[in-house]
């Protein structure tokens, strides 16, 4: 399971000595591109699985994203397997009853903290924002949401300015 809340950014460098101060924190990777395409069977309305075919530099992943039980778009459960040929695989969904849903192109700095991973993303067409993401089976999510939003709050973002929703819905909302 995934549980994934995001904020947007106003003050980049303010949100940088922020997350600078919390104690612990260590960089995983920076300035990181991933252009992921989400697609989805044509007759699956209701959005409860959805494909990602996701390129980076050092390589593929496909991941099968399915939703979970929670009402928001900030939990899902998923299984990620490496990919070789991408654009095959994109061609054969694409031929297949599947459809583009949206193109998400990002820079992304990835920080670890405690348990939580924590992602700067610069998202060509919606802007920058800050990701808390927590995983493990078994997960309560509603604990997590409140943890993440105590780590949003000392970072200085307030509960009104947390989005509960995925950067494919806010993609999605944009066009």
């Amino acid at each position: 399971m995934e549980i994934e809340i995001r904020a947007r950014i106003n003050d980049l460098p303010l949100l940088q000595k922020q997350l600078n101060s919390l104690s612990g924190i260590r960089i995983k990777k920076q300035a990181d591109r991933e252009v992921d395409t989400y697609i989805r069977h044509s007759k699956d309305n209701e959005g409860l699985l959805i494909f990602r075919i996701r390129r980076k530099e050092d390589g593929a992943m496909f991941t099968l994203k399915t939703k979970s039980a929670a009402t928001k778009d900030i939990a899902w459960k998923d299984i990620d397997l490496p990919l070789e040929d991408p654009d095959r695989l994109e061609d054969i969904l694409m031929n297949s009853g599947y459809e583009y849903v949206v193109l998400i192109d990002k820079v992304r700095d990835s920080f670890q903290y405690d348990e939580y991973e924590i992602n700067i993303d610069n998202i060509r067409d919606l802007g920058h924002f800050i990701e808390i993401e927590a995983q493990g089976a078994g997960i309560n999510i509603d604990e997590k949401i409140l943890e993440m939003k105590k780590i949003f709050n000392r970072l200085g973002i307030a509960d009104k300015d947390i989005i509960e929703k995925g950067y494919v819905q806010l993609m999605k909302e944009k066009r």
